[in-house]
């Protein structure tokens, strides 16, 4: 017997009464009415986010275009002139990041899988990343196994590579030390991460990478990037506290 009383649209099906034959149908149709709807609150939280991260770049973009224009100094025009291209930059940065984002959403989305020769794969990146440490008067250390193959997304797994040092090189005060670490285990191979920054708290551990929470390590986009490639090959993604300070991402 059916129930007569109107469904709201927040109702799962599976709140009436249906006949046991539909009880298959009406409880697929359930889930997929459950995952259509975390997406919408994904998506909503996507656009919420994005909007706040472009903000502060595009404050800036306009306080130092209008500074650039009323200095008379050449030096000063070009302090500003590289502050202003410095916002830019962040914000191409984002932008990348919200598209990879939105590709990695749809599960159905092909992706290159290959073997990867990591040394030669990832020296690229390593230029940049000892730039960008260079500059932040942090020391990068980067270890791996000259044998080491990883079979997966290359592209995916240097985004997500990426995003876990980007954060742990901006976040790290002058003077230490982040550790980029590939060493194989009993079940595969596990890359660590290591900084001496600031850390995050239980809570903030726990949520990393989820919903694009904030903390003063800046797990936002990046970590979001980082969790869902990780979950895409099979893996899993740990952050833990670095003895004497600071975090450990483990994956």
């Amino acid at each position: 017997t059916l129930s007569t009383r109107p469904a709201q649209a927040t109702d799962p099906l599976g709140a009436q009464r249906w006949p046991a034959e539909l009880q298959p149908l009406v409880d697929t149709l359930d889930r997929q009415f459950l995952a259509l709807a975390q997406a919408r609150t994904a998506h909503t939280r996507l656009v919420s986010r994005a909007a706040h991260e472009f903000r502060t770049p595009l404050a800036a973009v306009r306080l130092h275009a209008q500074l650039m224009a009323r200095a008379p100094a050449p030096d000063v025009q070009r302090t500003h002139q590289a502050l202003l291209i410095a916002s830019v930059d962040h914000m191409t940065r984002l932008v990348d990041q919200l598209l990879l984002l939105s590709e990695l959403e749809w599960p159905q989305t092909d992706h290159a899988v290959s073997a990867i020769d990591v040394p030669s794969w990832i020296a690229p990146k390593q230029a940049v990343w000892q730039s960008m440490a260079q500059t932040r008067d942090v020391r990068l250390e980067v270890s791996l196994p000259d044998d080491a193959t990883l079979h997966g997304d290359p592209a995916g797994l240097l985004a997500l590579l990426d995003n876990v040092v980007h954060n742990a090189l901006r976040h790290s005060p002058a003077g230490q030390t982040v550790t980029l670490q590939l060493r194989r285990t009993a079940d595969g191979w596990e890359w660590r991460c290591i900084d001496h920054g600031p850390g995050m708290d239980a809570a903030q551990k726990a949520t990393a990478g989820t919903g694009f929470a904030q903390s003063p390590h800046g797990s936002g986009l990046g970590l979001t990037i980082a969790r869902r490639v990780t979950e895409r090959h099979g893996g899993q993604i740990h952050f833990e506290d670095t003895p004497g300070g600071g975090l450990t991402v483990r994956i």
